[in-house]
């Protein structure tokens, strides 16, 4: 009986987990002023909140991360189709070229401490 307690109750975190995860991820758009809708589909951006993504989300977590991007883009930007298309294939883009890579907390801390000091 507590296994299928166990199974009921763990999509239920998961979805806690990453509505929290995309709050943190949009306010932190608009801590470093990325909220503006020129930098929707700037590659830099959307680098910046894959990077984000993929160090926030471990093996456990099952998920389409591409999706994900494109919910916190929406929730952000308010996309159009032709902006999905276009973000979708600037994220596999970066996929294949190699540049969405886990960073470890320390790097990223310091990232912010930087955007926030200078």
């Amino acid at each position: 009986m507590k296994d299928i307690i166990d199974l009921v109750k763990v999509p239920h975190i998961e979805h806690n987990f990453l509505e929290e995860l995309k709050h943190k991820i949009v306010s932190r758009l608009k801590v470093v002023n990325l909220q503006d809708a020129k930098y929707k589909l700037e590659p830099k951006n959307i680098l910046f909140v894959c990077v984000l993504i993929e160090s926030s989300l471990n093996k456990n977590h099952k998920i389409n991360k591409r999706d994900f991007l494109l919910e916190i883009f929406k929730e952000v930007y308010g996309l159009s189709c032709e902006d999905e298309i276009l973000i979708k294939q600037t994220v596999d883009l970066l996929h294949l070229s190699g540049k969405i890579k886990k960073k470890n907390y320390y790097k990223l801390w310091c990232t912010s401490l930087l955007e926030i000091f200078y």
